[in-house]
């Protein structure tokens, strides 16, 4: 029972029907955070009066934890591995911080069936999921995603001639913050909704770097038009329609100088949508969190800049699985 290339076999095909459980153990002791208590030896009563749970409880939470090697059990006691204990304990320099909202995803992910029945996200389902502080916990995540990836995506890019930078839906600021430190004379402003401005104040605030303002607004009702020599649009176009992206196409454009720069970079598809698999898989992530976000080709990217009015319209891959497209304000005059 292979598939075409030969590497799908029966019992991988049952692993992928029974992953969930995996994912759930883990989340579940990230949400109770059990971790914070299993820095040294403890035994499961004191994990679960600390929690205030049954003790039979946590300890089976415990055991399973410990067949998936993130706890070790010894002598009737529990403590992390080296890697829990790197990664799953809140204030460690390697503490992923996209838990919570890998959480608030299972929880909407759960609805996958119903949101492909009747074609509607998560959210405007009968009983939809009910997630309290989603904009914090996806404002942490993105934190993490955009400052380990920052680093390799600005070196892709060139800012011979940029001295004022956009960043379109900018989040957390991590790009940002990032270029901010590489140029400190130039002038970056980061543009986003008026209740994510705050975090992403108070994420700046903390790499210490001063040259970055804000601006507020929808970006799908106008950006700032100051000339900019650069317009950077960091996973925004997968939360919008094809329509939606060609309206923020359209603002880009006029917010850039003649011969600035127009950046896109997301999880493009190929053509026939069956890969890279993180986009595939990406684009499902769209079906259930938003109403008409998709990953898109490079041909209807390319198609939405070009009838903006842009061009030398290039695609690269960065590596770290997404994309870059760049593009150019052209001048009239000069037509290419």
């Amino acid at each position: 029972m292979a598939e075409k290339n030969g590497t799908l076999t029966a019992e991988k095909l049952e692993g992928m029907v029974r992953g969930w459980q995996t994912s759930r153990i883990i989340l579940s002791a990230a949400e109770l955070n059990v971790f914070a208590y299993l820095e040294k030896p403890v035994s499961s009563d004191k994990v679960a009066n600390a929690i205030a749970v049954k003790p039979r409880f946590v300890d089976r939470l415990l055991n399973a934890l410990t067949v998936l090697e993130l706890v070790k059990k010894e002598n009737g006691v529990f403590q992390n591995t080296a890697v829990a204990s790197a990664h799953l304990v809140p204030g460690k320099p390697g503490y992923w911080m996209g838990l919570g909202h890998t959480t608030h995803m299972w929880q909407s992910w759960s609805r996958l069936t119903d949101v492909v029945l009747k074609g509607k996200p998560a959210s405007q389902l009968d009983n939809p999921p009910q997630i309290e502080n989603w904009l914090d916990a996806f404002i942490t995540a993105m934190q993490q995603y955009g400052s380990q990836r920052a680093p390799t995506v600005i070196e892709l890019l060139d800012f011979s001639n940029v001295q004022h930078f956009l960043d379109v839906g900018g989040g957390s600021g991590a790009f940002s913050v990032e270029l901010a430190k590489r140029f400190p004379t130039m002038d970056i402003c980061i543009f986003d909704l008026p209740d994510v401005i705050p975090l992403t104040r108070r994420f700046v605030e903390q790499a210490g770097v001063s040259n970055v303002r804000y601006a507020k607004g929808n970006f799908l009702d106008t950006l700032p038009k100051e000339n900019f020599d650069m317009v950077f649009m960091s996973h925004v176009i997968h939360s919008n329609t094809p329509d939606g992206v060609q309206t923020l196409f359209g603002h880009a454009f006029q917010a850039l100088t003649v011969g600035g720069q127009a950046v896109v970079h997301d999880f493009i598809v190929s053509d026939d949508r069956t890969g890279p698999p993180w986009a595939v898989l990406f684009a499902l992530n769209m079906l259930v969190h938003t109403d008409g976000g998709d990953t898109y080709t490079f041909p209807e990217v390319h198609g939405w800049l070009k009838n903006t009015g842009f061009s030398a319209i290039a695609h690269r891959d960065t590596g770290v699985n997404s994309s870059l497209v760049t593009a150019k304000k052209r001048n009239i005059e000069n037509d290419d």
